[in-house]
């Protein structure tokens, strides 16, 4: 049955750092992904934000009714956020799988049909993954094998979502947002391959690597850098770099990088008369909240405070 959408509102928002329109949002979002289909193709109320690579977003009131998905690009984690009475039965390529409508989430494969009847309404939240983001554990292959099998209630794999959807409505970088997404992989792929083992203790990042990691991170404070970029620049993958970094220094890619931001902006409160919100753009902060949000929970004191102090 097609929903008419009269009666519904329909709107899409892009969240911080960058805001951007219903139009850029479906261009940045592509063909051939499920948040792209949903946004086309569902009348009722939904929210859309990225975080990162990650595609995320939310009907609070997701109608009874049955829903056909064509093949899409990336995973995605389909999560019934709400309990209600009645049932689903969705097919992601590994027959009808029937619940609850309690708290759950479903892992849809990629390059799939996929179907999904309720029979009750449901609050909905998606995330979806960039094509790319099991390559390392996949290789070529799209699916999680027995995930797409059954509903999940994994608690922490829910909890992760939950997160990413509310920071990406409070500002987040991509590399916050890469580390969660890498956090959120190893997770479902874990789950699904009995014989996961993790690898034996990391190597470190050697002086070399260190250096020029550093160089790059300082002459690229400005921009939004992700986890694949600091990969790049030393020549580590994500999974390679994200444990080699803590081994060698104990931090992720993401608290690396605020630490150099913190210790530029520290100097620029210092020994300029720049603006805070000029410091936070400068530093790669996305807005002056972001910035004064950082410093105050890493210093404990604020970006004002401390220019006040040293001037003093």
């Amino acid at each position: 049955m097609k929903l008419s959408s009269s009666g519904f509102e329909h709107s899409a928002l892009r969240r911080q750092p960058v805001a951007q329109s219903n139009s850029t949002l479906t261009e940045r979002l592509g063909p051939d992904t499920f948040a792209e289909h949903f946004w086309r193709s569902c009348p009722f109320q939904q929210e859309h934000r990225m975080a990162g690579s990650l595609a995320l977003f939310r009907a609070p009131r997701r109608l009874a009714d049955h829903f056909s998905t064509p093949p899409v690009k990336g995973i995605s984690i389909r999560m019934n956020r709400s309990r209600r009475d009645g049932s689903k039965i969705v097919d992601y390529g590994a027959g009808r799988i029937r619940s609850s409508l309690d708290r759950h989430y479903n892992v849809a494969p990629a390059n799939l049909v996929s179907s999904c009847e309720l029979s009750s309404e449901v609050d909905f939240l998606a995330l979806e993954f960039s094509p790319d983001a099991f390559k390392e554990h996949l290789g070529d292959r799209s699916d999680l094998g027995r995930l797409h099998a059954e509903c999940q209630r994994d608690e922490l794999v829910m909890q992760l979502v939950e997160r990413i959807w509310q920071e990406s409505a409070e500002g987040i970088t991509r590399l916050e947002a890469d580390g969660l997404s890498i956090a959120l992989v190893t997770l479902l792929v874990r789950a699904s391959r009995s014989d996961f083992q993790r690898p034996d203790g990391p190597r470190a990042l050697n002086n070399r690597q260190l250096n020029r990691l550093f160089e790059y991170v300082e002459s690229h404070l400005a921009d939004d850098l992700s986890v694949v970029d600091l990969g790049r620049a030393i020549g580590c993958s994500t999974t390679e770099i994200t444990s080699s970094l803590r081994a060698a220094t104990g931090t992720s890619p993401w608290q690396f990088v605020l630490l150099r931001r913190l210790e530029r902006a520290k100097s620029l409160l210092a020994s300029s008369q720049h603006a805070m919100s000029e410091i936070a753009l400068e530093c790669g902060f996305s807005s002056s909240q972001h910035f004064a949000t950082a410093f105050k929970k890493q210093l404990g004191t604020t970006p004002g405070a401390y220019r006040r102090d040293w001037k003093s």
